[in-house]
């Protein structure tokens, strides 16, 4: 049998291989081997290195596509300073590149787990999930009524953290990153509870970003200093502290980046530019491959940004490098709050002023119905709340619902939509609806059926030198009589983009109605107003 002792050889060499690679893999143990003096003979042992587990160095699982469970040991960051979670939250289950992202954030030693937050149970099932304790599923979806039974609350996936990433799909750490292990210490200890650091990857511009909550407009500008960067076109990496993210909403948006972004605008949070080791981005091609994919993933995008606005109340974005962009209502749908009771509108409840796009309604019909009435000869005059919005700044008052004109009932019948009205209750014309009103002798006229701003008129006649009427609103103070003189003759001043007519000295006429210095000192609404 002069072959067995090859066959044994071999065999030895291949046990010792296979031993040596397990326990190398696994951090744990050195394999030392040599041959005895006759060269017959292989002799190995293990020995545990000093610092095994926190050695410093990457842990080798890192490179692999599924870690191990024995692999957790060695990324356990109990010791460590600082232990962050890697939240993912945007990405597609259609088409991805979670696993290789979720790779490479698992290279930082200082990277705890990924949480992968879920609109609801991810299909089709990702596979490399259950061979990655590290790796955890959040479904945020209250509608999820299948959700796996081993689904957790947000809270619970970060509350053994101290720092916590958020990153799009397909982001990706250099290979050098392990190396800035310091650089991570020192940019997390920049972070308080009241601080987000964002990185921007590759061509991805910081910019500045404003949220006026009371006023529902996002106002998106140049960033201040290279220092600040509180909105970003693109994407990035945004750090904060678990404390930080756990004031957030985090299970909130779909579109994670600008959901944080928001509502730190909203809450006036600081937001800094971070130095962050080497990032970059897979081209939209790598997670998308065909171009009917990327086309689904940008409508979306673009539906999931609408929704984003509704879900934090953003009606209008003003952008520096393109045109004021109106959301909420349309002539097509219901306005953006609903029956006005006691004059005061339920936004007002809510610590804001009239929803933009209602505003811009309001203009709209305002320019639509004085012109109408000069048309037909009609004598008008602002009124009320909208005079004063007139004299101090050429607008409607910024937290007001509707218009309101006052004209001399001697002329209504000069404007057949005034006629129509009176007789038929309702009339259409050109989409606007003018109608009488049901809460008295004065009509209305609607934006459209669906969408009911409107703007009021008040028939006005003359007796004993007093301008009067037969419906007084009770919850209007400045609803009074006054002498005729004033509307015998207009002032024209100008009004929402155009020429109005105004009651003649209608400085006077506005503080006989609501009292002196009521144009330079506006009276604020508030709880009592």
């Amino acid at each position: 049998m002069p072959a067995l002792p090859g066959r044994r050889r071999w065999r030895l060499w291949l046990t010792v291989a296979f031993v040596g690679l397990l326990t190398i893999n696994a951090g744990l143990y050195m394999l030392r081997c040599q041959r005895s003096s006759s060269d017959s003979l292989l002799f190995c042992s293990f020995t545990k290195p000093q610092g095994s587990v926190n050695s410093g160095k990457a842990p080798l699982v890192a490179n692999t596509a599924q870690p191990s469970q024995s692999s957790a040991k060695v990324l356990d960051t109990s010791q460590r300073k600082e232990a962050i979670a890697v939240v993912i939250g945007e990405f597609e289950e259609w088409s991805h590149q979670l696993e290789r992202t979720c790779k490479t954030w698992l290279q930082l030693p200082s990277v705890a787990k990924v949480v992968l937050l879920a609109e609801r149970h991810i299909y089709p099932p990702l596979k490399f999930l259950s061979q990655s304790p590290q790796i955890q599923v959040v479904v945020i979806s209250q509608l999820e009524v299948a959700a796996p039974a081993s689904n957790q609350s947000l809270g619970s996936a970060l509350e053994d953290v101290t720092a916590v990433m958020v990153a799009p799909d397909g982001i990706l750490l250099d290979a050098s990153a392990v190396k800035h292990t310091d650089a991570i210490s020192h940019m997390l200890a920049r972070l308080g509870k009241t601080t987000i650091g964002v990185t921007p990857v590759e061509a991805t511009e910081c910019q500045r970003a404003e949220f006026n909550v009371r006023e529902w407009t996002l106002t998106i500008g140049a960033a201040d200093s290279d220092s600040h960067c509180s909105w970003v076109q693109g994407p990035a990496v945004i750090v904060m502290t678990t404390a930080t993210a756990l004031d957030l909403h985090l299970n909130r948006y779909r579109l994670l980046q600008h959901g944080i972004l928001l509502e730190a605008a909203a809450k006036q949070l600081e937001v800094v530019r971070l130095a962050f080791p080497p990032i970059a981005a897979l081209a939209i091609s790598e997670l998308f491959p065909t171009p009917h994919l990327q086309d689904k993933h940008r409508r979306l995008q673009a539906s999931r940004q609408q929704q984003l606005f509704r879900t934090v109340g953003v009606k209008q974005v003003l952008d520096n490098n393109k045109s004021p962009v109106l959301l909420g209502c349309t002539r097509n749908t219901a306005r953006c709050f609903g029956t006005v009771v006691h004059d005061r509108p339920e936004y007002l409840a809510q610590g804001r002023w009239t929803p933009p796009c209602c505003l811009e309604h309001i203009r709209e019909t305002f320019r639509y119905v004085i012109a109408t009435l000069e048309a037909a000869k009609v004598r008008y005059w602002l009124e009320g709340g909208t005079l004063l919005g007139a004299l101090r700044n050429a607008d409607i008052i910024k937290w007001d619902y509707d218009a309101d004109l006052g004209l001399w009932l001697d002329d209504l019948e000069l404007c057949w939509q005034l006629k129509q009205a009176k007789l038929k209750g309702a009339v259409e014309d050109r989409g606007f609806v003018w109608e009488k009103a049901r809460e008295g002798d004065f009509y209305r006229v609607q934006y459209s059926r669906a969408n009911r701003v409107h703007v009021d008129l008040f028939p006005f006649y003359e007796k004993d030198g007093m301008m009067t009427k037969d419906t007084w609103m009770e919850t209007h103070q400045q609803d009074m009589a006054f002498p005729a003189h004033y509307v015998k003759h207009f002032e024209r001043i100008p009004f929402v983009g155009t020429m109005a007519n105004a009651p003649s000295d209608a400085r006077g006429f506005a503080e006989l109605k609501f009292g002196k210095g009521a144009i330079e000192h506006p009276r604020l609404p508030g709880p009592t107003a």
